[in-house]
């Protein structure tokens, strides 16, 4: 069955997406699946997503465990990309890869990461920008009590690479010497 003119699908809280996103409408324009309660795997939907009209979506949010992001490149029309993740690995290198989209808004929530170190890093978050020239929205936010990893350095970064940045919330770092306009 096809729903040809489907253009927003809310699947979120669903056991596994699987391979149930490969038929979406060519209409389709936003997505939000997965589950976090689940170890599918983020790339495992982004996979099939990009073997259908998923491909052409522009926003997208997903819950499930962190993974390789690499099929992100694939989806050239993306404007907002949310992630609600869970990882186990202290250091997954995985997020660099959103730096191959263009996004005006991108939205990332570690969950379970209470007293853990954040998957962004200052490398991944440099990387993970360098696209989104007209980025205009930025949400980075995990569990309380996580520790960010990013420094002065990285929010100077941050004002040079998205230059159009209108809403800025970033929790978990330490305290600032530095004061910073948007």
């Amino acid at each position: 069955m096809k729903c040809d003119k489907l253009k927003y699908l809310d699947i979120s809280d669903n056991q596994f997406v699987g391979n149930s996103v490969i038929n979406l409408s060519s209409k389709i324009e936003t997505l939000i699946c997965g589950d976090l309660s689940n170890e599918e795997p983020i790339e495992t939907i982004l996979i099939s997503l990009s073997k259908g009209n998923g491909i052409n979506i522009k926003n997208l949010t997903i819950f499930g465990i962190l993974s390789s992001l690499k099929s992100l490149k694939k989806f050239k029309n993306l404007q907002h990309l949310e992630l609600h993740f869970y990882t186990d690995e202290e250091s997954a290198n995985y997020l660099s890869d959103i730096g191959f989209t263009t996004l005006k808004t991108l939205i990332l929530e570690q969950i379970r990461c209470f007293d853990h170190l954040s998957a962004v890093d200052e490398t991944q978050f440099a990387d993970m920008l360098k696209q989104s020239k007209e980025l205009k929205k930025l949400v980075i936010t995990g569990d309380y009590g996580w520790n960010l990893r990013l420094s002065d350095k990285s929010l100077e970064k941050l004002v040079k690479l998205c230059p159009f940045l209108e809403e800025l919330i970033i929790t978990g770092i330490y305290y600032s010497t530095v004061s910073y306009e948007l």
